[in-house]
């Protein structure tokens, strides 16, 4: 694994933040993160293997909001466009939603 710029210092303040689940009401988890093309932290913490997974279902609207952050950042993807504009089949149903920000905060 490489450090792939990343800094040694802030990389074990996050795994070190992640243990806490050691203390917490959560018997574990997988924290991971890449840069570059690259895997930087590959941490199983708690009552877990490296070989675990888990159910994604709890966290897919952090994890559409991390990939929208991302093409935000990049250039593709505005979120103050009309839904309708990125996502032609859904004008075709008939629907009429606002920006996609607006989309997006809805719960």
């Amino acid at each position: 694994m490489t450090n792939a710029g990343v800094d040694p210092e802030r990389r074990a303040d996050l795994v070190s933040r992640a243990r806490e689940v050691d203390d917490g009401p959560l018997p574990s988890c997988q924290l991971a993160v890449a840069r570059d093309g690259c895997v930087v932290v590959f941490e199983t913490i708690g009552a877990a293997t490296p070989m675990c997974r888990y159910v994604t279902f709890s966290i897919t609207k952090a994890l559409i909001a991390a990939a929208a952050w991302l093409l935000t950042g990049d250039g593709l993807l505005d979120p103050t466009a009309p839904v309708a504009e990125t996502i032609p089949e859904f004008a075709a149903l008939g629907n009429r939603a606002g920006a996609l920000v607006e989309t997006a905060s809805a719960t």
